[in-house]
């Protein structure tokens, strides 16, 4: 039997190396490899630390690791997922419908939220804050975590960030549920009112893009962090983000020079003007450090 430490160095690194291009995409396998020993960690570390995707959950976790400082400079993308609270089923008072119509009911009123309409719905703005909190804890987490690394440390071209938002909220779980039923609703206002399937569709299709909502940080300065070159908010997103937001995380990396944006559709032609103008306000405030950006819709 031949033990693996009597193997000269330069044939257990050609191994180790060959094993390594094997399993480049299963990170599993490379943890556990890496695992074996510090002598291993060296050849399934780059690829095991390439590329992340965390959640406020893991960051903990993710301190852990990368107190290691040779593993920042593996880290080339960075995924921060943020995932949106479920919240409790409000009753709306004048619909006496079982629960699924009273839900449905205030899917077909959120549209005409944006518009000024008052709806005696005093829990939604409740939700919308608990959804930037969210959002915001674990953006600025993430920040706390970032702002001791330094461009020495990391990869020379910096580290891509990525902000993902793709788990349902609360009016978007409803509107699956109620799709999938295949059912027509029925408003009791108090006369019986039998929602058309285009109208149905059509309001289904609302809560689908999240009414006007958008997710925010607090109005507070988020830490600087040197390492992010490029920030993308990918497409597989379901929620859109508010501008000012947008802006405040730019303005916090001061070493960005890459990013790219793919804006949701918006329900109402009214809503997306008004994302416009606050687009193109905060777009001036941008820092200057960018040379290329990319927005599309």
């Amino acid at each position: 039997m031949i033990f693996w430490y009597k193997i000269c160095a330069e044939i257990r690194h050609m191994i180790l190396l060959q094993l390594a291009r094997a399993v480049p995409h299963e990170k599993r396998a490379m943890a556990r490899y890496a695992r074996v020993s510090k002598e291993w960690q060296i050849f399934f570390d780059p690829n095991s630390f390439r590329s992340l995707k965390i959640q406020s959950a893991d960051l903990d976790r993710f301190q852990e690791v990368f107190a290691v400082h040779r593993r920042r400079a593996y880290l080339q993308h960075l995924g921060l997922k943020t995932t949106i609270p479920q919240h409790r089923f409000e009753l709306l008072r004048s619909v006496r419908s079982n629960d699924l119509e009273n839900l449905f009911a205030q899917i077909m009123l959120l549209p005409k939220r944006a518009t000024g309409y008052d709806m005696h719905m005093p829990w939604i703005e409740q939700q919308e804050y608990k959804n930037n909190m969210e959002f915001d804890i674990a953006l600025r987490s993430l920040s706390h975590c970032l702002t001791s690394w330094t461009m020495g440390q990391v990869h020379s071209l910096g580290i891509k960030l990525e902000i993902i938002a793709d788990s349902k909220n609360h009016w978007q779980e409803a509107a699956t549920v109620i799709r999938e039923l295949c059912e027509p609703m029925v408003i009791h206002t108090p006369d019986p009112m039998v929602v058309s399937s285009y109208m149905q569709e059509k309001t289904l299709r609302a809560a689908d893009l999240g009414f006007h909502f958008l997710l925010g940080v607090m109005n507070w300065r988020l830490p600087v962090v040197q390492i992010i070159s490029d920030v993308s908010i990918p497409k597989s997103n379901i929620h859109q983000f508010e501008p000012k937001a947008i802006g405040r995380i730019l303005n916090s990396l001061p070493r960005l020079s890459t990013f790219t944006w793919a804006i949701r559709p918006h329900v109402r032609r009214r809503i997306e003007l008004h994302f416009y103008e606050q687009l193109q306000e905060t777009v001036n405030m941008w820092p200057t450090s960018l040379t290329r950006v990319g927005l599309t819709q």
